[in-house]
């Protein structure tokens, strides 16, 4: 897991990889290129779809940790997960789906 912050901007952003965090401080609005549109700060979880092209716009700056998932498997026989990053949040907080 790693931890992110960045100033009060705007930037365009491609997600190569699905992208999970929980944002700790602050506030953003990030809209895609297909129309999607959320908002979000302090204490909500989002979720970056793979392929995601979209724009932030951080009106306050922000920080957030953050879990990059590249492809991954699970095994019922094994009960192991291959190719996942991954660590547990002990708060309960908001699920906000973008794509």
């Amino acid at each position: 897991m790693a931890e992110w912050e960045k100033e009060v901007s705007e930037f365009p952003w491609s997600y190569d990889e699905q992208e999970t965090c929980l944002i700790l401080s602050g506030h953003a609005v990030v809209d895609g290129a297909s129309g999607e549109h959320a908002e979000f700060g302090a204490g909500d979880y989002v979720i970056f779809p793979v392929g995601l092209q979209a724009t932030w716009k951080i009106d306050e700056t922000i920080r957030k940790n953050t879990i990059r998932r590249l492809n991954f498997s699970y095994s019922p026989a094994t009960e192991t997960v291959t190719g996942y990053k991954t660590d547990h949040f002990s708060e309960s907080v908001f699920i906000l789906i973008i794509g």
